[in-house]
């Protein structure tokens, strides 16, 4: 599978690092280990499934620990090619 990501935050508070340093990185170089893996069991459930909604996680950030919900959704266009969307939501 080819993936293009394409990384935007509304609040830039909210971000573990500054957005420069998501550039060439994956979900285990950005997150604790815990939360990585729970965004790769979202991902997989949604190119299986179609959707993976409700995974729960908290980060710490430095304004204090914060409370997110993973979401995906996954479908596969006219030329048969997989797009996905996924969103973290405080």
């Amino acid at each position: 599978m080819v993936a293009t990501t394409i990384f935007y935050s509304r609040s830039q508070s909210l971000l573990a690092m500054p957005v420069e340093s998501y550039v060439g990185k994956t979900i285990n170089d950005t997150l604790p280990p815990d939360v990585a893996s729970l965004w790769l069991t979202a991902l997989s459930e949604a190119n299986a499934q179609g959707v993976s909604a409700g995974k729960q996680y908290q980060l710490s950030l430095p304004q204090g620990n914060r409370w997110f919900r993973a979401f995906g959704i996954a479908q596969d266009d006219s030329a048969f090619r997989r797009t996905a969307l996924y969103f973290a939501r405080p």
